[in-house]
This record gives structure tokens, C-alpha cells and sequence, in this order.
């Protein structure tokens, strides 16, 4: 009987596991996890995610299990996955129980030219006098997008060399590999070939202000943190 029970269990672990895999981009999303589009106020537990238009596949997607696992570089970002060997081996389990909307990801970095203002910061053309931080960015024209770019975030990195002018970037290691987050808050009208001017607090983490400006290798976050090795469905 105990043989009997473990060719069966070796059986159903072929059937259920589909041979391809496809790489995807993930972020989280944190409770409450309903109501859900799938299923309503329905509690399907903690290991959901939530899809994009491109596997919703016109809610058919419902209740499709899928098996992750974390991918440790992407686009030269590293990505640190978990130490639990058995995760990163054998992959984690998941049920689709939602529609997300608004996933829409930019997976690609793009390079710019950027330099720095200083403060005052407000008031801005994104939030008039309400007080964002220091974390800021004013954008130009390529990416101003008629003011819909308020409130968008980046990540930002310092390119070493930028048109035979040498830039160097900080040495702070942490900074170099995962880069630097900024929101857009503003708008350059008087950008002069500039992409975006930073802040003087982000321009100092990424460079000297001495340097004036500096290529930056930038990337828009929406809901992104880490790209998937392999997202496969178990059917």
C-alpha cells in the first residue's frame, strides 16, 4: 500500500507540472486580498497573485496555478532571491485569484543626460505646495507625457562615461547596483538637452555635484521589484 501511494503521488506531479516556463516581471501587493475578481469575498488564502492582461486571458485565467521562481539578475540589476534552497530549486506554488489592472510594467532601462537644482522646491507643477521630499525629479519634455508623469517614479543609476566626458559615480556600492529611487514632482520647460534634472540630493548620491551632469540609466517603476527565473504553469 505505502508503494502503491508513492508511485501515485509521483504520477500526480508529472501530470500536474506543464514542461514550459516563461519569464515574467513581479512586484507584491498586500492585503486586504478581497474582494478579488475571481472570487468575489471568497477566501482563497495567501498563495494568490494577482495577473496581468497578459495571462488574465479574458478571466479564463481563474484559478490557474502557476509555479515561480525568483530570477537572480535582470537588465544588469541584481536581484537578491531567497536563501531557502528548496524554494529556489524546487519553485513556489500559486493560485490566480485576480485581475490586475494596472500592472503594466516598463521592464527596459533608457539612458539620459541629467543635472541638479536646488531647493526651494516648492512650489512645483505636479503638487503646488504640498512638501514630496527630497527624493525628486524635474522631468522635460520626453517624459513629461502632459503632466501625467506626476508622481511616477524611477530608479536611477549613474553611467560611468557619457559622450568621451568622464563622470564618476559614487563609490557607494549599494547605490551603483540596486540604484537610486526618485519621484517626478516637476516640470523642466528650460531642460536644454537635459532629460531630467534631479534633485541635489539624488545628484549627490549618484555623483559629485561638481560634475555638473552626468548620463543616467534610468527605469520607470510600476509595481516592479523582481523578475521571475521561470513562471510555469502546473496544470
Amino acid at each position: 500500500m505505502k508503494e502503491e501511494t508513492i508511485i501515485f503521488a509521483v504520477t500526480m506531479l508529472l501530470c500536474l507540472t506543464s514542461v514550459a516556463s516563461t519569464s515574467g516581471v513581479a512586484s507584491f501587493y498586500a492585503g486586504p486580498y478581497i474582494p478579488s475578481a475571481c472570487y468575489g469575498y471568497s477566501d482563497n488564502g495567501t498563495n494568490i497573485i494577482s495577473v496581468s492582461d497578459a495571462l488574465w486571458d479574458n478571466r479564463n485565467a481563474c484559478g490557474r496555478k502557476y509555479r515561480l521562481w525568483c530570477k537572480i539578475v535582470s537588465e544588469g540589476i541584481y536581484q537578491p532571491c531567497t536563501g531557502d534552497h528548496a524554494v529556489y530549486v524546487s519553485g513556489y506554488d500559486v493560485t490566480v485569484v485576480d485581475h490586475c489592472g494596472q500592472c503594466n510594467v516598463v521592464s527596459t532601462t533608457s539612458i539620459g543626460v541629467a543635472s541638479f537644482y536646488a531647493e526651494p522646491y516648492l512650489p512645483s507643477a505636479c503638487y503646488g505646495n504640498n512638501d514630496n521630499g527630497t527624493n525628486i525629479i524635474s522631468v522635460s519634455d520626453e517624459l513629461w507625457d502632459n503632466r501625467n508623469a506626476c508622481g511616477r517614479k524611477y530608479k536611477l543609476w549613474c553611467k560611468p562615461v557619457s559622450e568621451g566626458i568622464f563622470e564618476p559615480c559614487t563609490d557607494d556600492i549599494a547605490v551603483n547596483v540596486f540604484g537610486y529611487e526618485a519621484t517626478v514632482v516637476d516640470y523642466c520647460g528650460q531642460c536644454n538637452g537635459f532629460t531630467m534634472l534631479l534633485s541635489q540630493e539624488v545628484f549627490s548620491a549618484l555623483t559629485n555635484t561638481n560634475n555638473g551632469k552626468i548620463q543616467v540609466e534610468y527605469l520607470q517603476i510600476k509595481r516592479v521589484a523582481h523578475d521571475l527565473r521561470w513562471m510555469r504553469e502546473v496544470k
